[in-house]
């Protein structure tokens, strides 16, 4: 099961926190539970402070399940150590499921 997030930043400064410390940090955390962080990406437009991030989590696994335990856990917090959740605007997800065609299976 992939999953889209998309995060919208209230300004360049938390975007650029967000994208190159909290989220580095989530690639072992994750992994611990299962998940795994495919890319992220950001609007060519230097104004656009949107983050783009593709997960999954194994197919066995309930996705809101999964990251419910991530968020009690001691990783999430040591992830997030110096970062304002208030910066975050809004976030949308998207659950998605590859074609067959699709290099990521």
């Amino acid at each position: 099961m992939y999953q889209l997030r998309t995060y919208i930043l209230k300004d360049r400064e938390s975007l650029d926190f967000y994208r190159n410390v909290v989220y580095p940090r989530h690639f072992v955390s994750f992994a611990k539970f299962g998940m795994a962080i495919h890319g992220l990406w950001t609007a060519a437009n230097p104004l656009d402070l949107t983050l783009y991030v593709l997960f999954s989590f194994p197919e066995q696994d309930d996705p809101d399940m999964v990251m419910a335990e991530y968020v009690k856990s001691e990783d999430f917090q040591a992830d997030i150590v110096g970062w304002d959740t208030s910066n975050i605007l809004d976030y949308t997800d998207t659950f998605m499921t590859p074609s067959t065609a699709s290099p990521l299976r």
